[in-house]
């Protein structure tokens, strides 16, 4: 074998290494980060509620017709929360996929709110916990309410009223929180960034989906929560 040929050889497994680490690499693959939470569902039976979850209405794994993988299906007014072993710091982001089924013309709010949660406490509050983030979601509206019970005015509210989310299309939802400062992201879209958020830096320890009054059936997959 000459240089030459030797040469072209090197350079062609230096191509097809690259490649593999490439396709091997996932592109939202998480670099330098801890998984406090995750969840796809993969384990849990279809018409099931999610082993990973808790709630104080019904709820079900399911598959759609023309989407891999399978969901979490939230079927009526109630609170739903993944349980968490830990706390989730003062630095960390939410991550999930987010279809927003709606099933009338009446009230098509999802709430959900990250908060700090006290010992054997309810969650079904309006503004649970002694501080929080509340994050609406409903048709093209993105906003929160950032929120101290035991300091009423440090709230901070922000709002976004561009076209983000569609009923029955897929929402990517990023939501990152360091130390007291919030940022919302639409499919990569940053559509709220808020500063002054959490004041009194309590570590959040409990998150949630609530529906309230809501005529909505949201669906949820690929949920996870790592800290930054």
């Amino acid at each position: 074998m000459n240089q030459k040929t030797f040469s072209i050889l090197i350079f062609l497994v230096t191509i097809i290494k690259t490649e593999i680490c490439s396709i091997a690499q996932p592109a939202d693959s998480i670099v330098n980060k801890t998984i406090l939470f995750f969840d796809n569902f993969a384990k849990d039976p279809i018409g099931r509620f999610p082993t990973k979850w808790i709630s104080n209405r019904p709820g079900e794994v399911v598959t759609l017709k023309n989407l891999p993988g399978k969901w979490f299906k939230m079927h009526s007014e109630g609170t739903y929360l993944p349980k968490l072993n830990q706390d989730l710091s003062t630095t960390f982001t939410v991550e999930f996929d987010f279809i927003y089924q709606t099933t009338s013309n009446g009230n098509n709010i999802t709430e959900f709110t990250l908060f700090t949660k006290p010992a054997n406490a309810e969650n079904d509050a309006l503004f649970p916990g002694s501080s929080g983030i509340k994050i609406v979601f409903e048709t093209f509206i993105v906003s929160c309410l950032c929120y101290d019970n035991l300091n009423p005015n440090r709230k901070v509210s922000s709002e976004n009223r561009g076209k983000l989310i569609q009923a029955n299309n897929i929402a990517k939802i990023t939501i990152r929180v360091n130390q007291q400062q919030l940022h919302i992201l639409v499919n990569g879209f940053e559509c709220l960034s808020v500063p002054n958020c959490n004041e009194s830096n309590e570590a959040f320890n409990a998150v949630r989906f609530h529906l309230w009054g809501s005529e909505v059936e949201p669906l949820v997959g690929n949920f996870r929560i790592v800290k930054n």
